[in-house]
Parts: C-alpha cells; structure tokens; sequence
C-alpha cells in the first residue's frame, strides 16, 4: 500500500494542466497554506477538549504551523482519507475517488493519509518513495484536517470519527 500510494501521489503531482486550479476550490488560500488553515485547526482542539489529548495536539499543531514553506506548489489530490481510496483484499491501492479538492497545492497535502493508512514501520517507504524533506514532512503530518474531522463528526458518524481519533493518535505517537 505505501509503494501503490506514494506511485499515485508522484504520478499525480506530475501532471502539468494549464490554468490548474488551487487546491480546495472556493475557499480562500494564501501562500502559506497552513495559516487558512490555523483558526479552524484551533477552533476544533477547544471542542475536543476531554476527548483527545488537547496539550499535546496544539503542539503538534504548532510544530508543524512553525515548518518552513518554500512556495512550491504541484498539483494534490489534498482529501486522501480512508473513504477516498479503495485497496485490495491483498492490501494493494485500486483506485482513488473524490478529486472535489484536488488543484494546485502545497505537496505536504498529500503525505498526511501515512497516518490515517499506513503502521508506523511503512511510513518511511512512502516517504523515501516520494523524496520528501523534512519540512514537508512536518507539515504533511499535520492534524488539521483529523481535529476538524472528529470535532464535526464525534457524534454523528462513528466511521469518521474513529478514523480521525486514529490519525490523531498516530500523530501524536510519532516523533517530529
């Protein structure tokens, strides 16, 4: 699975369409693409309060806010959740659905499902397979879209939720 996915990442970001969309259509984005981001992420720490670990998320937030970016933009699918990708009963990526939110991006977009997939022993492989540096790396950690998840969804859709407490303790678990 972490080969199959880091392929369709680097496939995907090889595409050079002309006029190409940012990532996440409609909703604003800067340069900096973390700080559109900042005040939801913070918004749903506070409502997760007594659920998670809300200490140490703020800080992993922190962490991976503070990560340089250096402007470089290719082009994310950005919503690589469990939901959006179908695997073989062998454990092997079949296909990737739901391309609403894919444009032009920040390439630390597509990192973050490692934590929502893959065991902690294959994550480097993804990594290694796409090259990715440190700062991305930090910052495709991040535990936005995850605390967002799980603070909307807690109450209304278990399979949700539970993937995204998942992500969030893998992230948690793992060192910067």
């Amino acid at each position: 699975m972490a080969t199959d996915l880091a392929a369709f990442v680097d496939a995907f970001r090889r595409i050079d369409l002309p006029d190409r969309p940012p990532a996440y259509p409609g909703e604003r984005r800067t340069r900096a693409p973390m700080a559109a981001m900042d005040s939801s992420t913070r918004k749903a720490i506070g409502q997760l309060d007594g659920l998670i670990d809300t200490r140490a998320a703020l800080a992993s937030w922190e962490e991976s806010f503070a990560a340089p970016y250096d402007g470089r933009e290719v082009l994310v699918h950005s919503d690589l959740t469990p939901s959006n990708l179908l695997v073989s009963a062998e454990g092997g990526l079949t296909a990737v659905r739901d391309f609403e939110t894919c444009g032009v991006g920040d390439p630390a977009y597509d990192p973050f499902p490692v934590w929502y997939l893959l065991p902690a022993n294959v994550r480097d492989e993804f990594r290694a397979a796409l090259d990715v540096d440190d700062a991305t790396w930090l910052r495709g950690r991040v535990l936005s879209q995850a605390l967002i998840v799980l603070a909307h969804h807690k109450d209304t859709n278990p399979t949700l939720a539970n993937d995204a407490r998942h992500a969030i303790g893998e992230v948690l678990a793992t060192p910067g």
